[in-house]
């Protein structure tokens, strides 16, 4: 008996499949960043002293880490 040499691949619906994922968790990604955006600014806006201070020292130290 010789093995026959038989490669499995995913294919091009594979990739497909792959990349549709991946471009859908950029856009998840990118909409939660913005939303947490949203809720700083309004937290300042709205002058809650607690969130607002919260917000900006999360803010203060992101700049910091870049």
């Amino acid at each position: 008996m010789n093995p026959v040499n038989q490669s499995v691949s995913a294919g091009m619906w594979g990739f497909i499949l792959f990349f549709v994922l991946a471009l859908v968790l950029v856009l998840l990604v990118r909409s939660m960043l913005r939303r947490m955006r949203n809720m700083r600014n309004t937290a300042i806006a709205r002058g809650d002293d607690l969130a607002a201070e919260a917000a900006q020292r999360r803010a203060e130290r992101h700049r910091r880490e870049r």
